[in-house]
């Protein structure tokens, strides 16, 4: 656990100096900020579980590929393993919120079974608008984990911080099963392959381009799930299992000094080659002229 000393951090550090404290804290109470310099990290890759509202400023933001629109009230539910791309934010742009590790939700939610369906849901749309009463009621949570995390240590202090980062957790999927919060997904059979395709590719990408691997997993035929996932988003079934390679890609010669070789095992390329060829195809320039161009600001 920790206290609030990260007041105003940037979104950078949300993902990365989170992701350092693990070891140490099971949740994290922030207030965040939009820096300039936050551009020059992105794409991010979260560790994390974060849960973060907007409550000052405007903007987009990308993830897992997909544009959101951001505002006062709107909250941005963050699982590990996904990424956060391209973005423009107000400079007021102000937001707080809460992080955990991924250690404790597994402890959390094998218990919730009946809630699955609801965090394939916010996998795949993790953005949610919520009106005035409901922000009140997400603010309450925040100032009651704020509270606890900040007070003195006691015997029950870790138990009374999971409770009550349990139950915000199921307040919020409580909204989305409002009625004046309900939407499309869910009630479609390809949108929840939809979900459950994009779920298995941030799992296995490293390991696995081939789209018949998932179709496999997801007991359906490669024809099939690349009409669904077209369908729904306008990609190619490939063409998001491209994406996440590259997005990894990215993160490890902007945040790591792993030789382009090592980049390309970590990948599982069979060469450095091959990794060059399938990098340049998709971005346009060599993993070695990427991390070029970055380190000279191009």
């Amino acid at each position: 656990m920790s206290n609030n000393e990260g007041m105003g951090i940037s979104l950078e550090n949300i993902a990365s100096r989170f992701s350092e404290s693990f070891m140490k804290q099971d949740v994290v109470v922030f207030e965040g900020c939009y820096h300039s310099t936050d551009k020059e990290f992105f794409p991010l890759r979260m560790e994390p579980l974060l849960i973060e509202m907007c409550t000052q400023g405007s903007g987009e933001i990308t993830i897992d590929l997909c544009e959101y629109e951001i505002r006062p009230g709107t909250v941005i539910i963050l699982q590990p393993r996904n990424y956060i791309g391209a973005h423009s934010l107000s400079e007021d742009y102000r937001s707080h919120g809460i992080a955990c590790t991924p250690s404790l939700m597994e402890e959390l939610f094998p218990k919730l079974t009946d809630i699955l369906p609801h965090l394939i849901n916010h996998r795949f749309v993790p953005v949610v608008d919520l009106t005035e009463s409901k922000r009140a009621e997400f603010d309450r949570y925040y100032s009651l984990l704020n509270h606890l995390v900040s007070a003195p240590p006691t015997l029950l202090q870790k138990s009374k911080v999971k409770c009550v980062f349990e139950a915000a957790m199921l307040e919020l999927i409580d909204f989305q099963s409002d009625d004046e919060m309900v939407s499309t997904f869910g009630k479609s059979r390809k949108e929840q392959l939809m979900a459950e395709f994009i779920i298995a590719v941030g799992e296995n990408f490293k390991q696995q381009r081939q789209v018949t691997f998932y179709a496999d997993k997801l007991r359906i035929t490669p024809k099939h799930l690349s009409s669904v996932v077209k369908s729904i988003s306008g990609k190619t079934a490939g063409e998001w299992i491209e994406n996440f390679v590259v997005m990894e890609a990215k993160v490890l010669l902007k945040k790591t000094d792993l030789p382009v070789q090592e980049i390309a095992t970590v990948l599982s390329f069979p060469n450095q080659s091959f990794f060059g060829k399938y990098f340049k195809k998709i971005t346009g320039v060599s993993p070695t002229q990427f991390r070029k161009n970055l380190k000279s600001g191009v």
